[in-house]
């Protein structure tokens, strides 16, 4: 089995398992080159999983066009959900078409950064723990200090 297929296979377990202790289950879908693949496999392993998306009105064309030929290509349903269309207007005539308040995003990257190192921090950590099993057979620092204990008497005195 190739990489790319055992990868998949990892996600279909993933979201079989996701379905069995969650369901129902909805996938936002923002149509972007990750959730592509997500869409193909939920509708490829006909997984359980409704998808939907947001078009508040402001999507450029080629988004059209590619719900356009998802819903051409897949079984699955991409069900596109739309503002309410008085809200908006009643938003507009108050704050104007470009009157959207934008959020600073630089307290979220910072979290996410945060989160990204933690995550590679664990995961060193995890790959020394590893190393240290595989050349010492534990990782219990007792255990490997009275391996080394163990090993210099049996090489005798050192020069």
């Amino acid at each position: 089995m190739s990489d790319v297929q055992q990868k998949i296979e990892q996600v279909v377990a993933v979201l079989t398992e996701t379905v069995r202790d969650f369901a129902p289950v909805a996938f936002a879908n923002s149509l972007g080159a990750e959730d592509m693949v997500l869409t193909d496999i939920i509708d490829r392993y006909q997984l359980p999983i409704e998808m939907f998306s947001l078009d508040a009105g402001r999507l450029p064309q080629e988004t059209y066009d590619l719900m356009q030929t998802v819903r051409k290509r897949y079984k699955t349903p991409l069900r596109i959900y739309f503002p309410n269309v008085k809200q908006v207007e009643a938003y507009v005539a108050e704050h104007g078409v470009n009157g959207v308040v934008y959020s600073n995003p630089l307290p979220h990257v910072l979290i996410l950064t945060a989160i990204v190192v933690g995550v590679a921090t664990l995961a060193v950590g995890l790959a020394i723990a590893v190393r240290i099993r595989e050349a010492f057979g534990t990782v219990e620092a007792e255990e490997i200090e009275s391996l080394g204990r163990l090993e210099s008497t049996q090489t005798g005195p050192s020069a």
